[in-house]
């Protein structure tokens, strides 16, 4: 993409913000050799919103989710034999799961439609906080159930 010329005013060189669009003066742009004018096509105030956004560890969490869903529908054989080399879950949280589900397929447990927390219902899991107790368990959605693991 090639920078717009400057415009002058006063005596000062006022360049756009590829972000934000405004003219700013050329003190309002960190300096870069990379480029042709020696600035940065961003503002400092933008320049350090996208910053920020990149340092928000829910906002990385979201967007590696994305990039992973894309990587998982672009090459669904590579995941699956990841999944194969995962080490095996321990015993206990292997049998809490095993008569969890025991219990939902024959009808002693009910599961939900909705996540116990935001209320979506997108494929609702059953969140043990003690394995010793297989049937106590907490229904919540991928998002929030991994929210309460961190």
């Amino acid at each position: 993409m090639q920078r717009k010329e400057p415009r002058y005013g006063d005596g000062i060189e006022y360049w756009e913000c590829s972000r934000c669009g405004k003219w700013l003066p050329n003190t309002e742009y960190y300096s870069d050799s990379r480029t042709g004018n020696g600035l940065k096509a961003q503002c400092r105030i933008c320049h350090m919103k996208g910053c920020l956004a990149t340092r928000d560890p829910d906002n990385a969490r979201k967007i590696n989710r994305e990039y992973m869903a894309r990587a998982r529908r672009i090459n669904p054989d590579k995941f699956k034999e990841r999944e194969k080399n995962r080490p095996p879950a321990s015993p206990k949280k292997v049998l809490a799961r095993s008569r969890l589900n025991s219990a939902v397929k024959n009808g002693t447990l009910d599961k939900p439609k909705q996540c116990s927390k935001c209320g979506s219902e997108i494929r609702i899991n059953g969140h043990h906080p003690d394995y010793n107790e297989p049937l106590e368990v907490e229904w919540l959605c991928p998002l929030c159930h991994a929210e309460t693991h961190r």
